[in-house]
């Protein structure tokens, strides 16, 4: 303890794993403890420096206990080595299943994260081949040149090594697979979503075999060196007319963009959502019908933790991809037309699906790019959309405080009526207890004042009775939702019940709390009688 957790000893260890009220901050600052947690009634207490503290040893294991089960993620560095990162080492570990799978989450981020790194470096030097290789000139690509010929097979040895780094990643996942699988098992409980299937390999798991065929082929996909000296026949634009084409094209290499993807796997390793989906998954989230958590709902959280954000970067970084990719692709038919800014304003106005200085691309490559751009473009807008209906739509306090302010005018409205409503039947009353004579008016007069004033006084009373019928109708919405509510609570409850009284995962529920849960529903029977009280009482 004092090794993982310093001068803080157990202080510190309790700080690490729980709030818990009762630790006695006497021991604090010292090395020498006598826990004594051997007892088995857990009647011993914590021994802080001479005087005993309060902690009684039975609570200390749950505490130690709820932790271990379900252990925080490992903040480690990727530039560190693990213990169990290794496909064959975190197959045969003998840990514990829940900290292994930390180890699991780290071991696959730190992969991710080379991988991403890589895809980078890959992207740069393709960009200085790209320079490199456009004669701005003649307008033309230096076919087979030394140094273009070089950064081309720089870039392919890359792409084998990302290859090797796919591979390596595939083959870890498949090791967490198979412990998973058979540990599972072994111990006769279900397997963690998506891992159902028997393991049989790489290859023979159709749940990586797929995958990692469609990953491979995608970074394969490259121009490597000695594709350029067959030529198609021939260019038409002014001033290259009958120049011949190289078969492959520098251009092709601007796909290496597509590796980008892996990105969002790098985001989803660093989503706290992903990081500790085992303690979402042990608190239930499946059992009341989750989906699994993957990229798609790391997505959707970052996408939620800041939704201008999250439009505005990939709006740059679309611009700025798709802009240069357009440049490389048509510069060589106009350097004029297809400039640097000419380019950024056409990408830009093509994401927002308008269009920009009458360009169009002349090249098949420029063509197909542009085609992913106005796809890219529908996403944005789509998302841009929702944020802005977002900015003009109410969040739940203000809505709350709409609906409390419409109560209150209501019942000003009712109070406003049932005064008026008096008024004028007092008026009445009085006028009625009167004759023509008295008033000073004729009986013709007198009656349609009489009239006038007792009409008033119903249509008044009549407009109490509407307030009161809208007030008590959002009282009624708010007991229906109530009732839904402590229902679908009550539910819950008894699914958590019966999953302790099986046993599964917790060894033994301890006396504190069988009394909680007593109280819960204790308290849930009240307010049920309750809302059946209220309900015979408005029927």
């Amino acid at each position: 303890i004092n090794a993982e957790y310093g001068d803080q000893g157990f202080v510190g260890m309790a700080a690490a794993t729980t709030d818990y009220a009762k630790i006695d901050n006497r021991g604090e600052g010292m090395l020498d403890y006598d826990m004594r947690l051997n007892e088995t009634d857990g009647a011993g207490q914590i021994d802080t420096g001479g005087t005993p503290g309060d902690v009684p040893n039975l609570e200390v294991r749950e505490v130690v206990a709820r932790f271990n089960e379900h252990p925080p993620p490992i903040t480690r560095s990727v530039f560190s080595q693990g213990e169990y990162e290794s496909p064959d080492g975190y197959f045969t570990s003998k840990e514990p299943l829940p900290q292994m799978r930390m180890e699991f989450d780290w071991a696959v981020s730190k992969r991710n994260f080379w991988m991403c790194a890589l895809v980078f470096v890959t992207l740069a030097v393709m960009i200085a081949e790209q320079e490199l290789v456009f004669d701005r000139e003649t307008r033309r690509f230096r076919v087979g040149q030394t140094v273009p010929t070089a950064l081309k097979g720089v870039i392919s040895f890359l792409t084998a090594v990302q290859l090797f780094l796919l591979y390596d990643y595939y083959r870890f996942l498949m090791a967490g697979h198979k412990k998973e699988w058979y540990t599972a098992l072994y111990l006769n409980h279900s397997t963690p979503p998506g891992m159902g299937e028997m393991p049989r390999g790489l290859f023979g798991t159709a749940m990586f075999r797929s995958s990692f065929l469609i990953e491979a082929l995608v970074l394969l996909l490259h121009a490597p060196p000695g594709l350029d000296f067959r030529y198609w026949c021939c260019r038409t634009d002014e001033g290259n007319e009958g120049v011949e084409k190289p078969f492959l094209s520098d251009k092709f290499n601007l796909i290496i963009f597509i590796r980008l993807y892996l990105l969002v796997r790098s985001l989803r390793d660093l989503c706290p959502l992903f990081r500790r989906r085992f303690q979402i998954y042990a608190g239930g989230y499946l059992r009341r019908g989750g989906p699994e958590i993957s990229w798609p709902g790391t997505i959707r959280y970052w996408y939620s933790a800041g939704k201008i954000s999250f439009v505005t970067a990939i709006l740059v970084v679309g611009t700025l991809i798709g802009a240069y990719a357009l440049l490389v692709c048509e510069r060589d038919y106009s350097t004029e037309l297809w400039s640097i800014k000419n380019t950024t304003w056409f990408t830009l106005f093509t994401l927002l699906l308008c269009g920009y200085n009458d360009m169009f691309p002349e090249s098949g490559y420029g063509q197909w790019v542009l085609m992913v751009v106005m796809l890219f473009g529908v996403l944005v807008l789509s998302l841009a959309i929702e944020v802005i209906f977002g900015l003009m739509s109410l969040d739940e306090h203000e809505q709350n405080a709409v609906d409390w302010i419409t109560e209150y005018e209501g019942k000003e409205g009712q109070k406003r009526a049932a005064t008026n409503y008096l008024a004028y039947w007092w008026r009445y009353a009085a006028f009625a207890g009167e004759t023509p004579r008295q008033v000073n008016m004729l009986p013709e007069e007198y009656q349609e004042k009489k009239t006038e004033l007792y009409r008033n006084a119903v249509m008044h009373f009549n407009e109490m009775r509407r307030r009161a019928s809208d007030l008590a109708n959002m009282q009624t919405a708010i007991q229906d939702s109530t009732a839904e509510d402590l229902t679908q609570a009550a539910e819950y409850l008894e699914e958590v019940q019966s999953y302790i009284d099986g046993g599964v995962g917790v060894a033994q529920m301890s006396a504190e709390t069988e009394d909680q849960l007593s109280t819960i529903e204790e308290r849930q029977r009240e307010i049920l009688l309750k809302l059946e009280e209220l309900s015979a009482a408005s029927a």
